[in-house]
C-alpha cells in the first residue's frame, strides 16, 4: 500500500540499468531505459550557499563535495547550515539515441530551480531566500527530457528547504530530500496516471478504519464493562489515521522539517497501536494488565520516544531500542503461549502475528532481512479480522447465554403466574365476602366519623374565636376608658379655648401682644380639634374590635337566606339615608326561590351582609360625588343575587357539596389590582383615614371561610364595578 511506502521508498531507487558512471558524470542510453526507469543518485557535486553563477557549464566544481542523493548524510549537515545549496552533475547522452523521448521524474522536500547547460529549465515551488520557500513536490510528475543538447548535459539544481534545528531527525530516516529519475516517456506517463488512483484507496482504508473505531467506541459507551471495545476502537482509530498522516508525504508538499515531524507522528502512531494490541491481549488472556506490561508501555511510549527524538543516532539508543523490542516480542510470545494453554486461539493468532511483524522489522534494522509494506499490511489485516471475529463470537455467545437465561426466567415466571392466579382466585372469593361485610360497617363508621370531625372542627374554631374575642374585648375595653377621657377633655379644652379667645377680645392690651395671644389660642384650638379627630378615629377602631370580638351563640339554625339578605339590605340603606338625606341608590334583588332555608348562624351572616352592603353604598356614593364634580351622568346601583348551586356545578370550586351563592355587586369605584391580595387582611382598608377601620372584611372572611367552611371571593374592575361572592355549603 502506498501509505507504507514512505518507510522503504529508497529501495525503489536502487536500479542501475542503462546508466554507467564515468569520471565526472553519468553515461545515459535513452534507447535502453528500463520500464520503471533509473535513478540518478550518484556522481553529484554539492555546495551549500546560493550563487546563480554555479549554474554555468564552465564553472569549476572540482572543489565541491561529492553527494549521494540516496544518502542524505553525505550532504545534509552542510546543507542544513544555510538551508539552501546547489547540486551539479554532468550527464553524457548517447547521441545515436537522442531521438528517443525520456521523462525526468522528481520528488523533493522543498523547492528547486533546474538549470540545463546554464539555462533555467523548470521551477518547482518558489525560493524566496534561505528557509523562506514555497514548497512543491511534483511526486514524479513526468517532465520531458530536453533533446538536441549534444553529447553531454550539465544539470544544476538550486535546492532550498526549511532549517531543521535537529538535523538527525531527518537523516535517521534515510529518506532522500531530492530524488532524480529518468524513465521512458510513455511508461512514466502511464505510471503517473495509475498512481493517482492510490490515494482514493488510502482514503477508503482510512475511513473504514476510523469508522470501525468509532463504532466500537460507541459500543463501549453502551457496555462500559467491555474494555476491549474501547481498546480495539482506539486501535482502529490510530491505524486509520496513518493514511491521513502519510498523505502529507505521498501527496502533499512538505519540507524536511515537516517530513521529520510527520515521521515522529507515524512512529508514535505505530507505538500506540502496538501497546493497544498488547493491552487487548493482556486483558483477554490474563484478565488484567500486569505491572511488567505497564512498565513496558511506559518505556515504549515515554522513554523510547524521548530517545528517538534526541539520541536516535547514538549507539546507546540502538542497543536500548533493540532490547526494548526484544522484550516486547518476548511478552507477545508469552501471551501467545498462555492463550494456547487456555484455549483462546484467536488471541494467540493476534499475538503471533504481532510478534512476527515486530521481529521482521527488528531484523531489517540490522539488514538481516528486507522489511516490506506487506508485513505491516498482513499484520493489520490479521488483527482487524481476527479481533472483529473474536468480538462477534463473544457477542453471539453472550446473546445465546442471555437467551437461555431469558427462556428459563420466562418458564419460571409462567409457573409462578399460574400458581399466583389460583391463590388470587381463592383470595378474591374470600375478599369479596369480607368486603361486603366490611363495606356496610365502614360506611356507617365513616359517616359517624365525618360528623364527629366536622363537629370537632367547629368546636375548635369556636373556641379559638371565643378566646381571641375575649382577648380582643379585654384589650379594647382597657383602651376605651382612657380614650374616652382624651376625647372628652379635648372637647372641653376646645370650649375653654373658645372662651379664652372671647375674653381676649374684651381685654385692652397692646395690639401686638393681643395678636400673638390670639395666634397661640388658634393653634391651641386646632391642636385640640386634631386630638379630638384622631381620638374619635381610635374610638371607632376600638368599637370595631369590640364588634369583631363579639361572640354569637354559634348555633346554626335553618334560616331563609333570601329574607335575611333583603332585611339587611334595607337596614343598611335606610341607615345611610338617616345620616345623609341626599343619599339615594337603585336597589336590585334577584333571589332564587329554590334556596329555601339553610343551616347558618344568622347573626354572623347578617353581620357579613351588612358590612358588604355598607361598603357597596360607600363606593357608589364616592363615585357619585366624583361624577358630580366632573358634571357626568351616573346612576348608583347595588345588585344582590342569590342562587342554589348543585354539586356538579361546583367542580371548578373543588367541592362536591351543594352550595348557596350570594353576590353583592355595585357600580362604584371598584378596587385596583394592586390591593386585591390585601383586601381581606386585618386593619387594611381602601377608605381614607378616619373613614374605615380595616376590620369589616377581615371579620367577614373569618365568618364565611373558617366558621361556615365556605368561600368569600372578589371580582372587580377599577372604576367600573366590585362584586363580592359568598358561597356557603348546604348542610343536611
Amino acid at each position: 500500500m502506498k501509505i507504507l511506502k514512505i518507510f522503504c521508498l529508497f529501495f525503489l531507487f536502487t536500479s542501475t540499468a542503462s546508466v554507467a558512471q564515468k569520471v565526472g558524470g553519468y553515461f545515459l542510453q535513452l534507447n535502453n531505459l528500463p520500464a520503471d526507469g533509473i535513478v540518478i543518485d550518484k556522481g553529484w557535486k554539492f555546495h551549500a550557499g546560493d550563487d546563480t553563477a554555479w549554474a554555468s557549464p564552465t564553472f569549476d566544481d572540482s572543489q565541491w563535495q561529492s553527494a549521494d542523493l540516496s544518502k542524505p548524510k553525505t550532504y545534509f549537515s552542510e546543507f542544513n547550515k544555510q538551508a539552501i545549496g546547489w547540486f551539479r552533475i554532468k550527464v553524457y547522452v548517447d547521441s545515436s539515441t537522442s531521438n528517443n523521448q525520456a521523462a525526468i521524474l522528481l520528488t523533493q522536500l522543498g523547492a528547486s530551480d533546474w538549470y540545463v547547460n546554464g539555462q533555467r529549465f523548470i521551477q518547482f515551488g518558489r525560493i524566496i531566500g534561505p528557509s523562506k520557500v514555497q514548497n512543491y513536490n511534483p511526486h514524479e510528475k513526468p517532465i520531458l527530457f530536453p533533446g538536441n543538447l549534444g553529447d553531454s548535459v550539465l544539470i544544476a539544481v538550486r535546492f532550498a528547504s526549511t532549517y531543521l534545528p535537529k538535523p538527525w531527525m531527518f537523516t535517521k530516516t534515510n529518506f532522500p530530500a531530492l530524488t532524480v529519475k529518468v524513465a521512458p516517456w510513455m511508461n512514466a506517463l502511464s505510471s503517473y496516471k495509475a498512481a493517482l488512483v492510490d490515494p482514493r484507496m488510502d482514503i477508503g482504508y482510512s475511513f473504514m478504519s476510523v469508522g470501525l473505531g468509532f463504532l466500537f467506541i460507541l459500543l463501549y459507551s453502551f457496555y462500559p464493562q467491555q474494555k476491549i471495545h474501547l481498546l480495539f476502537g482506539a486501535f482502529c482509530f490510530f491505524a486509520g489515521t496513518i493514511p491521513a498522516i502519510s498523505s502529507q508525504i505521498t501527496e502533499g508538499s512538505v519540507d524536511v522539517n515537516g517530513f521529520s515531524w510527520i515521521t515522529v507522528a507515524l512512529n508514535l502512531n505505530g507505538k500506540i497501536a502496538g501497546v493497544l494490541i498488547l493491552s487487548i491481549l493482556a486483558l483477554e488472556i490474563t484478565n488484567k494488565i500486569s505491572y511488567f506490561d505497564w512498565a513496558l508501555i511506559f518505556l515504549i511510549m515515554v522513554v523510547d520516544t524521548i530517545l528517538y527524538i534526541y539520541f536516535d543516532e547514538s549507539s546507546a539508543y540502538l542497543v536500548f531500542n533493540a532490547g526494548l523490542r526484544s522484550l516486547f516480542i518476548l511478552e507477545l510470545l508469552r501471551l501467545c503461549i498462555l492463550a494456547i494453554i487456555r484455549g483462546n486461539y484467536m488471541m494467540a493468532v493476534v499475538a503471533i502475528s504481532s510478534a512476527f511483524m515486530n521481529t521482521a522489522f527488528t531484523l531489517s534494522l540490522y539488514n538481516i532481512i528486507q522489511f516490506t509494506p506487506f508485513y505491516s499490511f498482513l499484520n493489520n489485516f490479521i488483527d482487524f479480522v481476527t479481533i472483529s471475529i473474536y468480538l462477534a463470537i463473544n457477542y453471539a455467545r453472550n446473546s445465546r447465554y442471555l437467551g437461555l437465561q431469558l427462556a428459563e426466567i420466562q418458564k419460571l415466571s409462567k409457573e409462578n403466574l399460574e400458581k399466583e392466579k389460583e391463590k388470587q382466585q381463592i383470595l378474591a372469593t374470600q375478599n369479596q365476602m369480607l368486603e361486603e361485610q366490611v363495606s356496610e360497617r365502614t360506611y356507617e363508621l365513616n359517616r359517624s366519623l365525618k360528623e364527629l370531625q366536622e363537629t370537632q372542627s367547629q368546636l375548635i374554631q369556636s373556641e379559638k374565636m371565643a378566646s381571641l374575642g375575649e382577648l380582643t374585648a379585654g384589650i379594647a375595653h382597657e383602651i376605651q376608658n382612657p380614650l374616652n377621657f382624651v376625647n372628652n377633655f379635648s372637647e372641653v379644652s376646645m370650649e375653654l379655648a373658645d372662651e379664652l379667645k372671647e375674653e381676649l377680645g374684651k381685654i385692652n392690651i397692646d395690639p401686638k401682644d393681643k395678636e400673638n395671644l390670639e395666634g397661640i389660642t388658634n393653634d391651641l384650638i386646632q391642636n385640640q380639634e386634631k386630638i379630638n379627630h384622631h381620638g374619635k378615629r381610635a374610638d371607632g377602631i376600638v368599637k370595631g374590635m369590640l364588634h369583631h370580638s363579639r361572640t354569637s351563640t354559634g348555633q346554626k339554625e335553618l334560616t331563609d337566606i333570601n329574607l335575611l339578605a333583603d332585611e339587611y339590605l334595607r337596614l343598611s340603606f335606610h341607615g345611610l339615608r338617616a345620616k345623609d338625606k341626599t343619599f339615594n341608590a337603585t336597589l336590585t334583588t334577584n333571589f332564587d326561590e329554590q334556596i329555601g332555608k339553610v343551616k347558618i348562624v344568622p347573626q354572623d351572616i347578617g353581620r357579613v351582609l351588612l358590612n358588604l352592603f355598607n361598603n357597596a353604598f360607600y363606593s357608589v356614593t364616592e363615585k357619585k360625588e366624583e361624577k358630580t364634580h366632573s358634571q357626568g351622568s351616573y346612576e348608583p346601583t347595588v345588585i344582590v343575587t342569590t342562587r342554589y348551586l348543585r354539586a356538579n356545578e361546583n367542580a371548578a370550586t373543588g367541592t362536591k357539596k351543594d352550595m348557596v351563592e350570594i353576590k353583592v355587586r355595585d357600580n362604584g369605584m371598584g378596587i385596583s389590582q394592586s390591593v386585591r391580595d390585601k383586601i381581606f387582611q386585618p386593619f387594611f382598608t381602601t377608605k381614607p383615614t378616619g373613614k374605615g377601620t380595616g376590620l369589616g372584611l377581615s371579620l367577614s372572611y373569618d365568618i364565611i371561610v373558617k366558621e361556615h367552611e365556605g368561600q368569600l371571593m372578589l371580582d372587580t374592575r377599577e372604576n367600573e364595578f366590585a362584586e363580592f361572592i359568598i358561597r356557603i355549603p348546604v348542610l343536611p
